[in-house]
């Protein structure tokens, strides 16, 4: 169910051509559990930086329960705006919020085929979102500070241009790559 959002007066003035935006609040500021889907409407971003500002979720709406509905009748709402309306967007810093311990909604990085870098660090994941797949440009991934127990190697080999994986200060029980799965075939850092 939408909420209304506060404004975000940072995004005021900005529009479809501005190619970088990163949300700086002092420590005094109001933190920003959602993403305000203003935000979905600057499609020309190719960097975007939302660390440290408290998010819980990558969208505007809060999860919905499921009291009172009945169980043969499920509704199945179409993919709401998010980052996938950012097309353009080659670098995406979302460190240090509140994200974990599953990044939601679930598909939130599906489509961002552009995407080269990606930071999640410190967000309290304990796994990564299927839809890391379909990053085919991404050459960077920051996975540390998160509560992972094990890499998703399957994944990471899908990733033609993985060079760099961070992924310090996790729980792993090892950062081996399992026997019969294949190393990212770019991968020149872990």
């Amino acid at each position: 169910m939408p909420v209304e959002l506060e404004p975000w007066p940072e995004l005021e003035g900005l529009g479809d051509k501005t190619s970088s935006f990163r949300l700086t609040l002092s420590k005094d500021d109001d933190r920003r559990a959602l993403v305000h889907p203003a935000l979905w409407a600057l499609v020309g971003l190719s960097s975007l930086d939302l660390s440290a500002v408290g998010l819980r979720r990558l969208d505007a709406e809060h999860p919905s329960t499921e009291e009172g509905m009945d169980d043969d009748c499920i509704e199945v709402p179409a993919a709401p705006p998010g980052l996938r309306q950012l097309k353009s967007l080659r670098d995406l810093a979302l460190a240090d919020n509140v994200l974990g311990p599953v990044l939601q909604p679930d598909g939130v990085l599906h489509g961002l085929s552009s995407l080269r870098s990606l930071d999640l660090q410190g967000n309290a994941l304990a796994s990564l979102p299927a839809a890391l797949v379909s990053l085919t440009a991404l050459n960077s991934l920051n996975i540390g500070r998160n509560q992972l127990q094990e890499l998703p190697w399957i994944s990471f080999s899908l990733l033609p241009e993985l060079r760099l994986l961070v992924a310090p200060y996790n729980a792993l029980a090892g950062a081996a790559v399992p026997p019969g799965v294949a190393m990212p075939p770019a991968l020149k850092e872990l």
